[in-house]
C-alpha cells in the first residue's frame, strides 16, 4: 500500500510495495531492492571511477508504460525505464562528438558552475569547451566552483541554433502534456553537479553513462556545495546512509519527482544527455 502525503507534490512512499510489468520493488524510505532481496545489477567497467561501484539501488522498470508511470511513480518515487519509443535514435546520431563538432563548433554555449546553486555562468565556443574541458577528466580535490559544465543554460538562453537540435528529440512519458522543457548537455569524465532540488524532471542518457544520487525531500544529504560530486562520492558517501544511487546508461531515462535531492556524476569520457523539466500535473488513476 502506498501511503500518500497529500496537499503537495512531495509524495513519499513509506513501506511500499510497487509492482509494474515483470518487476516488483520495495521502498522503505531509504533503500530499494528487488522483492527477493537480491542485489540489483551493477555495471562493471574497469575504466570508470571507483565511485561507480556503490550499490545500484533504484527502481528499474525497463518497459514502463505511461499508465503505470502515472499510477505508481509520478509524484511518488524515482524510477529508471527504457523503451523503444524513447531511444531517440535520430537524436543520438546528431549528438555524437563528431556530429556536434561538425555542426556546432563555432556556436556559443553557456556553461554553469557545478556547485549546488550553479549561479556562476560563462560563455564559450562549443569547440573550445570540448577541447579544454570535456577532453580533460575532472581530477579529485578540484572545487565545484571552478568546474564549468554545459547542462541546460545553453538551451534556456533561447539560442535558435541549439534549439533546432532539439527538434528531433522525443520527450519521455507524459512530459509533453506537462509543458516539458527539454535541455541538452555535454560532459566529460567525472563532471557532474552537487546535490540540489527543483521540480519534476526526466534525465535521459543519450550517449555515455551517468551515476545519480537521490534522497527524499525530507532527508537532506550531508554535503558541501563547493565540493565536486566526484570528491563527495569518494569521501562522503559513507556518511549518507539515506542516499540511494543508480547508474543510468545509454537509452535509459530516470524520473525525479519534485523536490527530491539529487546529484550526478558522469562516468564516460563523452556524455550526451537531455534533462526535461516539467510542470507536473497529478493524474489519479486506478
Amino acid at each position: 500500500m502506498v501511503v500518500l502525503q497529500c496537499l503537495s507534490f512531495l509524495i513519499i512512499a513509506v513501506g511500499t510495495s510497487t509492482t509494474s510489468g515483470d518487476s516488483a520493488t520495495i521502498f522503505d524510505g531509504s533503500f530499494v531492492t528487488n522483492s527477493d532481496n537480491s542485489s540489483i545489477t551493477n555495471f562493471d567497467d574497469s575504466s570508470a571511477t571507483s565511485a561507480e561501484y556503490n550499490s545500484d539501488s533504484c527502481v528499474r522498470v525497463p518497459n514502463l508504460t505511461t499508465h503505470s508511470f502515472q499510477k505508481n511513480f509520478k509524484g511518488i518515487l524515482p524510477v529508471i525505464f527504457s523503451s523503444s519509443s524513447y531511444q531517440n535514435s535520430t537524436f543520438k546520431a546528431r549528438v555524437t562528438r563528431e556530429s556536434l563538432l561538425f555542426s556546432f563548433s563555432d556556436s556559443p554555449v553557456v556553461l554553469a558552475s557545478s556547485n549546488s546553486n550553479s549561479y556562476d555562468k560563462r560563455s564559450s565556443r562549443f569547440e573550445d569547451y570540448i577541447y579544454s574541458t570535456v577532453d580533460v577528466p575532472i581530477a579529485p580535490n578540484k572545487s565545484a566552483l571552478d568546474i564549468f559544465y554545459m547542462f541546460g543554460d545553453t538551451l534556456m538562453s533561447g539560442d535558435s541554433v541549439w534549439a533546432s537540435l532539439m527538434s528531433s528529440y522525443e520527450m519521455p512519458m507524459d512530459a509533453n502534456e506537462d509543458d516539458g522543457l527539454p535541455t541538452f548537455g555535454i560532459g566529460g569524465l567525472n563532471s557532474g553537479v552537487s546535490f540540489h532540488t527543483h521540480g519534476a524532471a526526466f534525465g535521459e542518457t543519450i550517449i555515455g553513462k551517468k551515476k545519480w544520487f537521490l534522497s527524499p525531500p525530507t532527508r537532506r544529504p550531508i554535503f558541501n556545495s563547493s565540493i565536486s560530486q566526484l570528491d563527495w562520492s569518494l569521501s562522503m558517501a559513507d556518511k549518507n546512509q539515506d542516499v540511494i544511487s543508480c547508474i543510468v546508461g545509454e537509452g535509459e531515462v530516470i524520473y525525479i519527482p519534485p523536490n527530491w535531492w539529487h546529484a550526478t556524476l558522469n562516468l564516460a569520457n563523452w556524455n550526451s544527455f537531455v534533462s526535461t523539466f516539467t510542470r507536473e500535473k497529478m493524474t489519479l488513476l486506478t
